[in-house]
């Protein structure tokens, strides 16, 4: 049955319904051209602009022996890596005027969410990713076969 209703050809269309020019959108009675002005708003006092958000507790850490997690670090210009091997992986989150050393060979890097973060690393065997950053400056000293920017 199913196949049959399939292969009727051209006689498939023969029973929709034709549509007049009144059921058309572009051929609406209740449309207008004009769209009415709103009541006028007054210039008050701007919005207050909510409290800065609790500052996270900055975050140095090699997790499982496998990631290293840089998170929430400002003004530090000292951060080194250089216990890592080519299995490892490093996530930057949220550092401020920060400046970053890989030093050896780690799997990816990604940075997200980051301003006026400098990175320096030796070399990334899959990937290094920057993602949300702002004022970004990265520098290899060995090799990085992939760089993504977003």
């Amino acid at each position: 049955a199913v196949f049959a209703e399939l292969n009727k050809g051209t006689a498939v269309t023969s029973g929709l319904r034709k549509v007049t020019a009144d059921m058309k959108t572009k051929n609406r009675a209740d449309r207008s051209g004009k769209v009415p002005d709103g009541p006028a708003k007054k210039a008050g006092a701007p919005a207050a602009r909510p409290a800065a958000a609790a500052a996270n507790p900055p975050k140095f850490e090699l997790v499982q022996g496998k990631k290293w997690i840089v998170e929430h670090q400002v003004g530090n210009r000292e951060l080194i890596i250089d216990d890592c091997s080519p299995k490892m992986s490093v996530y930057v989150y949220g550092c401020k005027d920060s400046v970053i050393q890989i030093k050896g060979k780690v799997n990816n890097i990604v940075l997200d969410s980051c301003k006026k973060t400098g990175l320096v690393f030796a070399d990334a065997m899959a990937s290094f990713e920057a993602v949300n950053c702002q004022s970004l400056q990265v520098q290899v000293t060995g090799r990085g076969p992939t760089f993504a920017v977003d």
